[in-house]
């Protein structure tokens, strides 16, 4: 019964300090044309700024458009064929 007192407490705090937050803005861009499967978001080169790392490449922040080769991956099929019955 605690816990649960404790956790109303905290959502009614915390319901209320996101009422003084702008709602979050989103803005579409192109980073690349290569398309991979897996992304991360981290700081790369240590500057504070977070860079995105996808496949073969990572993109220097905070505008991408500068991209780095870190290796050579190669797309693969993962979908395993149907076997016949």
């Amino acid at each position: 019964m605690i816990r649960m007192a404790v956790f109303l407490s905290l959502l009614i705090n915390f319901s209320a300090l996101a009422q003084d937050v702008a709602p979050l803005k989103f803005k579409k861009q192109m980073v690349a044309s290569e398309n991979f499967e897996s992304v991360e978001v981290f700081d790369v080169n240590n500057d504070s700024i977070p860079d995105i790392v996808s496949g073969s490449f990572w993109y220097k922040g905070p505008d991408y458009r500068v991209k780095f080769l870190i290796g050579d991956q190669k797309r693969q099929n993962m979908l395993l064929p149907i076997q016949a019955r």
